[in-house]
């Protein structure tokens, strides 16, 4: 990563070597060689700072600027003495193949004296919004489209011109020196390329237009044809200035500022795993999975057996046991972590724990006395492939994202296009011997997938990316192990026997949790099934990663609510990102084993309807879900194969997109974060080593301390909001690939939302406004809202229940044993994912928000 970044920097001064920085500094000097319009911009006092050279370079984000050439990551530049590994946000983003779809652009402005940006802002809305202001002349003279850019020819093809105030707005802050254009809905769309101009029409304090900068002309002109590193960064610059032009009402003289960027891919990982699912099971030249996971995509040399024997399940307990014996005996009080709260004493744990089985046993009896059926507990073992770092060595497994078990698609292409003789003539042999089609790769996966395992050396015997980042031309990722992973199954049982077809429901619990959780609702779904005549549905859950009975180092390293870091790792934010994605990829994976069940030796197990298959998915556990169900559903054009993947019905109870903003922002971990976070700013360090370790106050209990003794400091204040910014910025980019604003972009199948108003755990809105459950719901995945009973038909339901204030739902409702608003949820639940989304029982809707 160093030597990426070594070579970005040397870039960015060799692409702007001519551009002197003395009139950038002094606003004064023009050039001969430009256009009249040009050369009126920069006699403007104000003007974008837009810098690349010197003491003073700036950039605006995002750009194109600052996306590898070569592997297409980002390449951010470092400044000096800071750290290059992951731990850094700014080395992270270079893991990031494009920009996030949510964050808003940032446009400094240079001005001299006290001069700002012209203060036009109004309030449109002083009743509801009292604090949105809104600046007419930024609104007109900002304008966003979406383009597709041919890597290949360097041309851009005109999409789109996005419209101001729905798909994007303009604002500024009271320093008045800086322009945010900020996404609207669901944000921009993943893996896409988009182009924006700032225009002549913002006006400084003076009312004075603002001007270009030197480096921004010196692309802009068409006088002189710029070559060599200047020559790609004129060309588009040049088209996206036309292209707004043609799609716009504004003149390409206008233009002060321009740009392309792309945005990041989502689920691409998902993806390819899963089309090396499809590859085994072809029905006409299926291909074991040993012969793609080999290789350099099989570091650890896991045995053919063992990676050919992986999703299938193993039951470990073939008798048994009743819910409630289960409950009572409680084995490794695994049901009783459920229950850990480091906010209450460990009495009122154990009340709420005795409590909560005293419902259930209750709900069990009334299941047996009124329908005589029981629930039975069953216990086993299911493999699945793991693509993390387990090693504990210098605590690695939380420093090591997944790796890609193929050579990146695009440093291929680009050596093959721009390497030396030799490279090309060895890269172009050695494609032919594995009979590769290089002209293939760019677009089609099955090219692709010849390419895992493989590595290519270059003439001088140096590996062919040797990195191996997962990006969107290098999907496949290394599997680094096989793990043999704990489930439990409860299972319905009608006359102490087990009917045939059962339906199935996968559930995916929360952060902190485990999947006991899922013996806190088991028996209401069961009963609520069978009073809306249906058949009650087994129950299948494992932990999710880092969590439960997959804690590391026997357990000691395992994701708790006191410690909710280890899987939240936004330390390392490439390995939080694929803590997430190996939860989507487990439930991926979990699906396709139960497509085999029903040829299975295993009396239980065989007894499940593989043709029946939902998905719950909680908190965190919705958003893996999201991973999991947007990808399973997706179409492979073959019905045998897309049965084997299906989900009849999803729901996503209290998940949330835009993950960095709502963490930041959300009232159980925000503090736990900002904590970490701040520890960057040796002010708040010495304050915690100093004030809080003492005393022994916890980090996130020293943050609100920390805020509140610097309250009246503005530039300490100034320091904090920027290093939180930065970070939130620099998280949501890594995060983008798993985040479900941009995989819910691939959500097809019947869908059910669940928020509760006022959720103090992942909020309903976030002042990022693409980023929270709402958006999510409204606009990323476009459900109606709930508002009456929805009876029995043939379409797919895609639909989002909002409960109210008054309905005192809370974060886990959806989640918990019983009563009030969460027996309505449970009816919306139960009746949704047993008509495989063709239904919905919607309960009491004075408890819904219907309006939204």
């Amino acid at each position: 990563m160093n030597s990426k970044f070594t070579l970005s920097l040397l870039a960015a001064s060799l692409v702007l070597a001519g551009c002197g920085d003395s009139s950038e500094r002094t606003g004064s000097e023009t050039n001969s060689n430009f256009e009249a319009a040009i050369k009126e911009s920069l006699a403007q006092p104000s003007k974008i700072d837009f810098v690349l050279n010197g003491k003073d370079a700036a950039l605006p984000l995002p750009s194109f600027m600052l996306l590898d050439t070569t592997d297409a990551t980002l390449n951010i530049p470092l400044s000096s003495g800071s750290s290059s590994g992951l731990d850094n946000p700014q080395v992270a983003m270079g893991e990031a193949d494009g920009w996030s779809t949510i964050m808003p652009f940032s446009i400094d402005l240079k001005f001299e004296g006290t001069t700002t940006l012209k203060d036009d802002r109004i309030v449109p809305d002083p009743v509801n919004n009292p604090t949105v202001k809104v600046s007419p002349q930024l609104l007109s003279g900002v304008v966003v489209a979406e383009v597709v850019y041919n890597p290949t020819t360097g041309v851009m093809t005109h999409v789109n011109t996005l419209t101001v105030n729905s798909d994007y707005t303009v604002t500024t802050d009271d320093s008045l020196n800086n322009i945010k254009v900020v996404p609207l809905k669901a944000g921009l769309k993943p893996k896409t390329d988009y182009i924006f101009a700032l225009t002549s029409a913002i006006k400084d304090s003076n009312d004075k237009s603002i001007g270009m900068s030197q480096s921004y002309a010196i692309l802009k002109t068409k006088l002189t044809d710029q070559s060599g590193v200047l020559d790609k960064p004129q060309l588009i610059t040049q088209q996206a200035e036309s292209i707004i032009a043609d799609n716009s009402s504004v003149t390409e003289d206008q233009i002060v500022y321009s740009s392309w960027f792309t945005t990041s891919s989502t689920a691409t990982t998902q993806e390819a795993v899963k089309n090396a699912y499809v590859t085994s099971v072809h029905p006409v030249t299926p291909q074991a999975l040993s012969t793609l996971w080999t290789g350099t995509a099989n570091p650890n040399s896991i045995a053919s057996t063992t990676i050919d024997g992986m999703l299938t399940f193993n039951m470990t307990d073939i008798a048994g046991v009743a819910l409630e014996t289960e409950l009572s005996t409680d084995p490794n009080n695994f049901y009783r972590r459920v229950f850990d709260d480091p906010s209450q004493s460990t009495a009122v744990q154990d009340a709420n724990f005795a409590g909560a089985k005293a419902a259930i046993t209750s709900q069990l009896s009334g299941l047996n006395t009124n329908f005589n059926y029981k629930l039975k507990v069953f216990k086993g073992t299911v493999s699945l492939p793991h693509f993390l770092s387990r090693d504990l060595t210098d605590l690695n497994f939380s420093k090591t994202p997944m790796r890609s078990g193929m050579p990146s698609v695009s440093i291929l292409l680009n050596t093959l296009k721009s390497g030396s003789d030799a490279d090309k003539a060895k890269l172009t042999s050695d494609l032919s011997g594995l009979s590769i089609d290089s002209t293939k790769l760019q677009t089609d996966q099955s090219e692709q997938l010849k390419l895992l395992g493989q590595s290519f050396t270059l003439s001088n015997g140096n590996q062919l990316d040797s990195p191996r980042i997962l990006t969107k031309y290098s999907p496949f990722p290394q599997l680094r192990s096989v793990e043999n992973l704990n489930y439990v199954l409860i299972m319905p049982e009608l006359n102490g026997s087990f009917e045939s077809n059962i339906p199935v429901m996968i559930y995916q619990h929360g952060i902190t949790s485990r999947k006991e959780s899922a013996y806190n609702f088991a028996a209401n779904h069961a009963l609520t099934a069978l009073s809306q005549s249906n058949k009650p549905y087994a129950i299948l859950a494992i932990d999710q990663p880092l969590h439960g009975e997959r804690g590391l180092a026997n357990g000691t390293i395992v994701t708790t609510p006191s410690n909710p870091t280890i899987f939240m790792n936004l330390k390392y934010l490439p390995v939080a990102r694929d803590n997430i994605r190996q939860g989507s990829l487990d439930g991926l994976g979990l699906r396709f084993a139960i497509s085999k069940l029903a040829s299975h030796s295993n009396t239980v197990l065989n007894k499940l309807d593989t043709s029946k298959v939902s998905l719950l998915g909680h908190s965190i556990g919705g958003i893996t879900a999201m991973g999991t169900s947007s990808v399973a559903n997706k179409t492979v054009g073959v019905t045998l194969l897309d049965n084997m993947f299906a989900f009849g019905a999803t729901t996503y109870a209290n998940a949330g997109g835009g993950i960095a903003p709502f963490l930041l922002e959300s009232g159980s971990f925000k503090y736990t974060i900002q904590h970490n976070v701040l520890l960057s700013l040796a002010d708040y360090a010495t304050y915690y080593s100093e004030t809080c370790k003492p005393a022994s106050t916890s980090g996130a209990a020293c943050v609100p301390a920390y805020l509140t003794s610097i309250s009246t400091d503005a530039n300490k204040v100034k320091d904090v909001n920027s290093t939180l910014t930065g970070f939130m910025f620099a998280a949501q980019t890594v995060l983008a690939p798993v985040d479900p604003v941009n995989v819910s972009t691939l959500s097809t199948g019947s869908v059910l939302g669940i928020q509760s108003e006022n959720d103090t755990t992942i909020p309903n809105t976030t002042k990022i406004p693409a980023a929270g459950t709402y958006p999510l719901l409204k606009h990323g995945l476009s459900l109606s809202t709930v508002s009456v009973d929805i009876a029995a038909g043939t379409a797919d339901l895609r639909q989002a229940s909002y409960y109210n204030a008054s309905s005192s739902a809370s974060h886990s409702s959806a989640v918990s044993i019983g009563g009030g608003v969460t027996a309505e949820m449970h009816k919306q639940i139960v009746s949704f994912s047993n008509s495989l989304g063709k239904q919905l029982v919607a309960g009491d809707t004075n408890m819904l928000d219907t309006t939204k």
